[in-house]
C-alpha cells in the first residue's frame, strides 16, 4: 500500500512537470508584455498584420525577446542608436544630408525594423495598405528601398521618400519585407498606423522611434566645422612640402629671406584660395540643404490635406496571442513533446520500480 501511494505521487509530480512544460514551450509567448521595453538592436516587423478569429489585426512581432514574439506594438520603443548616424544618405535625391539611417540590409549594431503581412492571408486579406493617420517628431522621416543596381526608389504612395501624417504604404501581396529608414534629426518620434485591406480596416498602433542622443551637439554644425577644419589645413600642408622640396638652396641670406618671402606669399594665396573654395562649397550645401528641408515642409500639409486621415479612436491592440505563420517556430513545439517523452519514461521507470519492489 505505501508503495502504491508512493507511485501516485511520483506520477503526480512527473504530470506536473510535463503540463509545465508544455504550458512554457508550446503555449502562448506573446501574451508576455514587457512594458518600456527598449528594442535597440535586432530583428522586428514593426507592422505585423494578422487576422486572430478572420478580425484584421496591427501588433508587432519580434525576435529580441524570443521567437516570433507579438507584442502590442504600442509597449515599446524603437532606438535609433547614436551609431546609427551616417552620410550614406548625403548623396541621394530627396535627403541631401547625414542622416540617422538604419540600412534595408542588416546591421547586427542596429535595429532592423520592417513589416510582415503573411499571416493575414489566411482571412483572405492579401492587398494591405498601411495608412499613417499621424506622423510627428522633431525632424523628417525618410522609408525608401533599394532595388537593383542601388536605384532608390519611394515606397509611399504619393511617390517621395518622405514620410507624413496621411501617407500610405501598399503592401499589395503577403510578404515580409524590410526597408530603409531614416531620420533627420535626433529626439521622439511616433507613427499612428492603421492597416486597411477589403474594405476592414484594423486597429491603430502608435509606434514610439527613439533617434539618437538629442542632447547632442547638431550634427550639421560638427560636420561643416570639421570639413572647414580639413580644407583650410590641407592647402598649408601641401604647400609646405613643396615648397620644401623645390625650393632653391643659395649661400647667399639675402637670397634665402627673399625665396622665403615669395614662398611665404605664395603659401598664404594658396591658402587663402583653399580656404575660400572649401567655405564656398560648405555654403552651396548649406543652401541645397535649406532648400530640400523647405519643400519637405511645404509638400506636408499639401499632402496631408489631400488624404484626410480618418477619425482616430485609440483603440487597444488586440495581439495574435501564440499566433504564429505555418511552418515556423517548431522549436517550443518539438521542446513540449521532449516534456511529454520525460512523461512516459518516468512513468516507465517508476512501474518498474514498483514490480521490482513486489518481487
Amino acid at each position: 500500500m505505501h508503495r502504491t501511494t508512493e507511485l501516485h505521487r511520483v506520477t503526480a509530480a512527473l504530470c506536473a512537470i510535463a503540463v509545465a512544460l508544455a504550458v512554457v514551450f508550446t503555449g502562448h509567448p506573446a501574451t508576455a508584455r514587457a512594458d518600456g521595453e527598449v528594442f535597440d538592436t535586432g530583428h522586428v516587423d514593426a507592422f505585423y498584420v494578422s487576422a486572430p478569429g478572420g478580425e484584421l489585426t496591427l501588433s508587432m512581432k519580434e525576435d529580441i525577446t524570443g521567437s516570433g514574439v507579438v507584442r502590442p506594438g504600442n509597449d515599446v520603443t524603437l532606438k535609433v542608436a547614436e551609431e546609427a548616424w551616417s552620410e550614406a544618405t548625403e548623396g541621394i535625391d530627396g535627403i541631401g544630408a547625414p542622416t540617422y539611417y538604419l540600412p534595408q540590409t542588416q546591421d547586427s549594431s542596429l535595429l532592423w525594423p520592417g513589416w510582415d503581412t503573411q499571416s493575414a492571408q489566411s482571412a483572405g486579406y492579401t492587398d494591405i495598405n498601411f495608412e499613417f493617420v499621424e506622423v510627428t517628431g522633431p525632424g523628417d522621416i525618410f522609408v525608401f528601398e533599394t532595388a537593383g543596381f542601388g536605384d532608390i526608389q519611394p515606397v509611399t504612395d504619393a511617390g517621395a521618400l518622405d514620410l507624413v501624417s496621411g501617407d500610405v504604404i501598399n503592401q499589395a501581396y503577403p510578404a515580409h519585407r524590410h526597408v530603409n529608414w531614416a531620420f533627420s534629426e535626433p529626439g521622439i518620434y511616433t507613427m499612428t498606423v492603421q492597416a486597411e485591406s477589403n474594405g476592414d480596416t484594423s486597429n491603430q498602433v502608435t509606434y514610439t522611434w527613439d533617434v539618437g542622443d538629442a542632447e547632442a551637439t547638431p550634427r550639421e554644425e560638427e560636420s561643416d566645422t570639421d570639413h572647414g577644419a580639413e580644407s583650410s589645413a590641407e592647402p598649408d600642408d601641401v604647400t609646405l612640402g613643396e615648397a620644401s622640396s623645390d625650393e632653391p638652396v643659395s649661400s647667399n641670406s639675402g637670397s634665402r629671406s627673399g625665396g622665403g618671402s615669395s614662398g611665404g606669399a605664395t603659401r598664404g594665396a594658396a591658402s587663402a584660395a583653399g580656404t575660400k573654395n572649401a567655405e564656398q562649397k560648405a555654403q552651396d550645401k548649406e543652401r541645397k540643404g535649406r532648400s530640400e528641408r523647405k519643400e519637405r515642409k511645404e509638400r506636408k500639409p499639401a499632402r496631408a490635406a489631400d488624404k484626410a486621415a480618418p477619425a482616430a479612436e485609440n483603440v487597444e491592440t488586440v495581439a495574435a496571442a501564440g499566433y504564429y505563420d505555418s511552418g515556423q517556430n517548431l522549436l517550443p513545439w518539438g521542446i513540449g513533446i521532449l516534456g511529454l517523452g520525460m512523461l512516459v519514461l518516468g512513468l516507465a521507470l517508476a512501474r518498474l520500480a514498483l514490480m521490482k519492489g513486489r518481487d
